[in-house]
């Protein structure tokens, strides 16, 4: 494919939500179960990405919101989709991890009827959760079986000038 008369912003919009565990997959690669502390210019080098264009250090010191997308096998509303989703909720909140959770239901037209946010503090905590043995083991157990689509989306969480 060729990227050269195609903006980063673009590629990043159209190339990256399709790496749906763009995270999950870098913390398996380290193959030993623990924190991959990458940085996020290793993270994502060689893929497509907005880091050249974010204030410099911000990656690492400022929140990081991850947003995950998703259908279930389930019906919406279904009672299978209510215990899938609580087990989501206390399988993550049993980890060790500083982080703020959300499920969200799409009311605006989308391919997914749910979404799931994770703010963390820091990248270095966000890298850690997506590393820890009982989340990798949770995501192959409960996530990967039920789940039949899924979009993964990073944010930097920053406030305005002056605030």
């Amino acid at each position: 494919m060729e990227f050269a008369m195609t903006s980063r912003r673009q590629i990043f919009r159209h190339v990256l939500p399709a790496c749906a565990t763009l995270g999950l997959l870098t913390a398996i690669s380290a193959g030993d179960g623990h924190a991959s502390q990458k940085t996020p210019e290793e993270v994502y080098e060689g893929r497509p990405n907005n880091l050249d264009i974010l204030p410099e250090g911000a990656v690492t010191t400022s929140p990081i919101r991850l947003v995950v997308s998703f259908n279930l096998e389930y019906a919406p509303n279904s009672p299978e989709a209510e215990a899938f989703l609580r087990t989501w909720y206390e399988s993550i909140t049993a980890l060790p991890d500083d982080v703020d959770l959300e499920i969200q239901r799409q009311v605006s037209p989308s391919a997914f009827q749910y979404a799931v946010s994770l703010t963390f503090n820091n990248w270095e905590e966000y890298r850690t959760y997506e590393s820890r043995p009982e989340f990798l083991q949770y995501y192959y157990d409960h996530w990967k079986p039920h789940v039949t689509g899924a979009e993964e989306r990073a944010y930097l969480l920053n406030s305005l000038p002056g605030q």
